[in-house]
């Protein structure tokens, strides 16, 4: 390992790339045969959650290196989680992927990289490794660990997987940007999730693709559920580098399911449709559930029977709320976890950790009931697999991925047909601006066109049996597209057009902060720390370290040996209007704080520390100095961080 290239792997058949005895699924007999001569390529893939797309990306990646077109991979996935689950799968396949006798870099990378990597190493040396250890590691351990010591020259390493964000730095005005980019240059680009990126995202990974394409770089786009728009828009920003003069596919976007389309120079646009696999292929019902407390009763009562039960909503706040509900309601009968993204990392890297140990592929014993509350943060490449499912109205996009985790996997004692419980308002013709926001006022603000949601309420009340792969495509296109068998409430369009026109504004901004490769390097051109550059719009978040406070001694929110790991741990990320008001700081409080930061090697720059005291067990509360602006917050490690009396997304 190290910045040559490892020898590239000899041909070989794509089944090595699977379990033993596993067959490969027609998207992986594509991937093993399509012709991938012709300069650089991009490759759409479009197939179910557990059609093996990950598995094919692997193949067709590895086909491209063999044959010259690239030196190594870049796996860029929408979350910190599911970039460390591809890291993990990406360590058993490395051998794999290379000539017999490479040692080829894997480097994982996204913001908290370098906490994890300093986790495990601390935990080795803690358990005394021996004698790989004494001896300081091998070569390619030791190149490993160099190149991963820092993001940016992570791209370097053979072998990556990380957020999208630190690949779309790449063709940001941030520092660095130039290292970022050459590490990618020769490198098979794969984005997995596509449809899960916000326009402002799509507009940055548009001058991504045009950049990577113009290097001679190949890219594979991964979706479940991708409208035909979107399809066209990225291969025609790979294609525009090579074809300046000639802004046509040649043909209109294909709408078969599953689809593989794929671009080069020599061969143009290919569509071609895919035989479904078989364990792609089933029917799935879709049942109204008319209000959260008919979702509460669903939920325990299912739970209760022994079931493993996923409550799947659209806002943290949400997910809170809910979790206590099911608490109170089930008591001590059922296990109730909850898992979103106001967590300190610390807690969330257990959740991560208990939700695939009680709801993954290899789960704990069958017949105890379990309840996972969560957000958006399971609807994408964490294998999880429910026996129940009762979720929020959401975009049809996202419902389809929430239904791949009900029935995951095939188990024993499964009869029938599986369901997917929806908990939405009736889809009425005359429904009033706040159909939606009735319900659900909270999600109105984070899925804001209500016309597309009362279409999908619509067409999943006309139709309640889905049959996949089949109907996929049509949900989409019917949802997006310019065509509805009905129109849409009047009241309801003022939600749509005022969210189109934001959608695109966001790809507007998107395209025109990523730069421009006919324009080179321009002087006075603004270049910003990365931390300054945003990679996702939203609302604008800050880092604190949170800590525990007994009015004698401040302590980090994480155990750990390594105190200074242990304050790393406890970082989370608060939205900034969140947390304005000073908080309640006693003079001791206050050199407790001063103290600790002496300590650390980011003294003069790391997040501040939000101290909490204690507030019974398992809860502490952060003493404002202004509770009336904020309402209080607390946290705790079951809960996360909770806004008392918040009626905010």
């Amino acid at each position: 390992a190290g910045l040559a290239a490892p020898a590239p792997p000899r041909p070989r058949p794509g089944a090595d790339m699977l379990p033993l005895k596993a067959e490969l699924s027609p998207l992986q007999r594509f991937a093993d045969t399509v012709d991938v001569s012709g300069g650089p390529q991009i490759f759409v893939m479009e197939d179910l959650t557990g059609a093996g797309k990950t598995e094919a990306a692997l193949i067709l990646a590895r086909r491209l290196m063999a044959a010259g077109a690239a030196d190594g991979v870049y796996f860029a996935l929408p979350t910190m989680a599911t970039a460390n689950a591809m890291y993990e799968r990406l360590e058993k396949l490395l051998p794999k992927l290379f000539a017999e006798d490479a040692s080829p870099s894997l480097a994982l990378l996204h913001g908290k990289t370098a906490l994890r990597q300093a986790l495990e190493r601390a935990d080795r040396a803690a358990r005394d490794v021996g004698e790989d250890a004494a001896k300081g590691g091998t070569a390619s351990q030791n190149m490993t660990a160099w190149l991963c010591d820092d993001r940016r020259k992570a791209f370097w390493a053979d072998i990556g997987a990380g957020t999208i964000d630190q690949a779309l730095l790449a063709v940001l005005p941030a520092r660095f940007q130039s290292l970022r980019l050459a590490g990618l240059a020769r490198k098979v680009l794969i984005v997995d999730e596509a449809h899960a990126y916000e326009d402002y995202t799509l507009g940055i990974l548009n001058r991504l693709l045009a950049f990577h394409a113009a290097l001679g770089g190949s890219a594979i786009v991964l979706s479940a559920t991708l409208p035909s728009k979107q399809r066209e828009g990225l291969i025609m920003e790979f294609k525009k580098t090579q074809t300046p003069n000639d802004t046509s596919l040649g043909e209109p976007m294909a709408h078969g399911y599953p689809l593989a389309s794929s671009w080069s120079p020599a061969t143009g646009l290919r569509q071609i449709e895919i035989e479904s696999a078989e364990r792609s292929r089933r029917t799935l019902m879709v049942e109204h559930v008319p209000d959260q407390a008919a979702a509460l009763r669903l939920v325990a009562d299912a739970a209760r029977a022994g079931k493993r039960v996923c409550r799947l909503v659209n806002t943290v706040d949400d997910a809170i709320e809910a979790f206590d509900a099911l608490r109170q309601t089930v008591g001590d009968a059922v296990h109730v976890d909850l898992f979103h993204a106001r967590f300190a990392f610390c807690d969330r890297l257990d959740k991560e950790s208990a939700c695939l140990s009680d709801f993954g592929k290899v789960r704990k014993p069958e017949g105890q009931g379990r309840i996972l509350v969560a957000t958006q943060v399971v609807e994408q490449s964490l294998d999880l697999d429910f026996d129940v499912m009762v979720t929020d109205l959401a975009p049809i996009d996202a419902l389809i991925q929430r239904a791949g985790r009900v029935w995951r996997h095939e188990r024993e004692g499964r009869k029938g047909t599986p369901v997917l419980h929806v908990a939405m308002p009736e889809p009425e013709l005359d429904a009033k601006a706040n159909w939606y926001g009735a319900m659900l006022p909270r999600a109105a603000y984070v899925y804001a066109n209500h016309a597309q949601l009362w279409r999908t309420a619509w067409l999943l009340r006309d139709r309640p049996v889905l049959n996949f792969p089949e109907d996929a495509r049509r949900l989409v296109e019917a949802v997006y597209g310019e065509e509805f068998p009905v129109s849409a409430p009047e009241q309801l369009m003022a939600s749509a057009t005022k969210d189109e026109g934001k959608a695109k504004a966001e790809r507007s901004i998107g395209n025109m902060a990523g730069l421009m490769h006919s324009y080179g390097f321009t002087s006075g051109a603004a270049w910003e720390d990365e931390a300054e550059i945003l990679t996702r719009l939203g609302e604008k978040q800050k880092t604190w370290r949170l800590a525990k406070w007994n009015g004698e001694v401040l302590r980090p929110w994480a155990d750990h040996h390594d105190e200074w790991l242990a304050w790393r741990l406890s970082e989370i990320a608060i939205p900034l209007r969140k947390v304005q008001a000073q908080t309640d700081d006693t003079p001791a409080l206050t050199r407790a704080k001063e103290a600790a930061r002496a300590a650390w090697p980011d003294r003069d720059y790391g997040p501040e520390i939000l101290a909490f005291r204690s507030a019974g067990t398992d809860e502490w509360e952060l003493p404002q100095k202004d509770d009336k602006t904020l309402g209080g917050i607390g946290y705790s490690s079951s809960r996360g961080l909770v806004f008392k009396r918040s009626a905010e997304t």
